[in-house]
């Protein structure tokens, strides 16, 4: 997947800026950060010109480390990506976020779906008591 974005300098002198692109999970079954640096870029740019930054994300990107998935191999941990909807941004920094859009993503075939937190707390249970006690 590509993401692209034009960066104008609407002033008179040259500058630069520095372009970074944020993904989120606001739905993730487990804490993640509400914004995660994916890439950025440096640029240049003379007064009145436009400068178009592209970006490539893959399945990595909107992934965390699973330390209690099975591997199938006897050992644990894998990457994740939950299905669901996903917040990519734009920005000058974390703060300055610019543009915004969002995708929606399947689960990762791969993996066994996640249990919520949430859920085994109810019951009592851990994602972590298969290899982690």
């Amino acid at each position: 997947m590509q993401v692209s974005c034009t960066v104008t300098n609407t002033g008179t002198v040259a500058g630069q800026e520095i372009v970074q692109l944020y993904v989120g999970d606001p739905d993730a079954a487990v804490r993640r950060p509400l914004r995660e640096l994916r890439g950025f870029e440096k640029i240049k740019i003379n007064p009145g010109d436009s400068v178009r930054v592209t970006f490539a994300l893959d399945d990595r990107d909107f992934a965390y480390w699973d330390v209690a998935a099975g591997r199938g191999d006897g050992k644990f941990g894998a990457w994740r990506r939950e299905g669901g909807e996903f917040v990519i941004e734009v920005g000058a920094s974390s703060r300055d976020i610019r543009l915004r859009t969002s995708i929606d993503l399947p689960d990762d075939p791969k993996l066994a779906p996640l249990v919520p937190d949430e859920d085994l707390l109810k019951l009592g249970a851990s994602r972590f008591t298969q290899g982690y006690r």
